[in-house]
């Protein structure tokens, strides 16, 4: 069957499916028999999977052509979530060989079930995507598939189809390599641009292009009007915002009067990247204790920086929310993310709890 990995070739015995391969240019498959139920059951749930209507397959697979080793590692690729990844060292571990990296890595490449058997979710750990036995480009379509569908559910605001499925390692380094060509100049002014990764691709050339603070707000004030999802928007604090806070204070501060959400978003997520350590000062606190909102991704944002500030900026933080001023469902949520924390000891955790107030939304 023609798949956006290639052409599959599914075998079966009749009970099981014995082997899900993909053919090689100039292959010949002597089509000796019209494929049985289960082969055809197997290519609809293949077909279901490549439309993203399924995350899951429930097919009876025959690892008995394997080694012990290799049917241990062949299970645990089963258990990788759609749309997640594992390393190498990982698979071994889960296969109770912790040092056999590459004994491992073998077995990933003998997978005899291509797709149903997600080896294509193996990768290096330093985060390229590894070999693949059907090929690279047949497993970066696999990747696309998966990390679109998973991504879509992060962004919800965004269409499916705006999705591609590039992953941010891979946008940044593109990024990096771009920065300097004359291409990179015109595609940040083609604005507003359609695809999701396109816009984070923006951001990640501000952090590559901008070569002082002040340039790096201008382009990122540019910027602004055209993103349309938190995960763009968190992208964008440049990190060379943070050898000059006291400009990124001057700028960002009116910011957070703006009726444009991300540009309010933008300035939250940078103060708490760059101004809750030596930089802090109390009255920021109350700064956005005061922003009166319904905007869902600006409050998120709020309680995202009272529970590092929790963290980072204790005593004052527990003061405010003692004085309980703050909305309900951000004081909760605040102090339920800072909870989750390892930064916050066990004491100060069941403090916290009794500062949640109940029975108000």
């Amino acid at each position: 069957m023609k798949t956006p990995a290639g052409v599959l070739r599914i075998t079966g015995n009749g009970q099981e499916i014995t082997e899900i391969h993909a053919m090689k240019p100039g292959e010949i498959f002597d089509k000796a028999a019209e494929p049985d139920s289960l082969v055809l059951e197997a290519m609809s749930q293949l077909e279901e999977y490549f439309r993203g209507d399924r995350k899951t397959f429930d097919l009876p697979l025959d690892f008995s052509r394997g080694t012990e080793f290799q049917q241990k590692v062949w299970k645990a690729l089963v258990n990788i979530p759609y749309g997640k990844t594992e390393t190498y060292a990982g698979i071994a571990k889960l296969a109770g060989s912790p040092g056999g990296c590459r004994a491992a890595g073998n077995a990933v490449g003998a997978n005899p079930f291509l797709v149903v058997v997600p080896c294509h979710r193996v990768i290096k750990t330093d985060g390229s995507i590894g070999g693949f036995g059907a090929g690279l480009a047949a497993k970066r379509a696999l990747f696309d598939v998966e990390y679109g569908d998973f991504h879509s559910r992060l962004v919800p605001q965004l269409e499916r189809n705006r999705i591609i499925g590039v992953r941010t390692p891979q946008l940044k380094k593109l990024a990096k390599k771009i920065a300097k060509e004359r291409l990179a100049q015109e595609f940040m002014e083609e604005l507003p641009h359609y695809y999701y990764e396109e816009n984070n691709l923006h951001g990640f050339l501000i952090g590559c292009i901008a070569s002082t603070p002040r340039e790096a707000l201008d382009m990122t004030d540019r910027f602004i009007p055209f993103v349309d999802n938190w995960a763009t928007c968190d992208s964008l604090p440049a990190p060379i915002l943070s050898s000059d806070r006291k400009l990124l204070r001057e700028r960002i501060i009116p910011w957070l009067d703006s009726h444009e959400v991300y540009r309010v978003r933008f300035a939250i997520v940078a103060m708490l990247k760059y101004l809750i350590d030596d930089e802090f000062i109390k009255e920021d606190l109350y700064r956005l204790a005061e922003l009166d909102t319904q905007e869902y991704y600006i409050n998120m944002a709020i309680a995202w920086y009272y529970s590092f500030a929790l963290i980072k900026q204790y005593d004052d933080t527990v003061e405010l929310m003692e004085a309980k001023i703050l909305k309900p469902w951000i004081q909760n949520k605040s102090i339920q993310k800072a909870v989750e924390s390892f930064r916050i000891t066990d004491e100060r955790k069941e403090y916290l709890k009794t500062l949640k107030i109940k029975g108000r939304r």
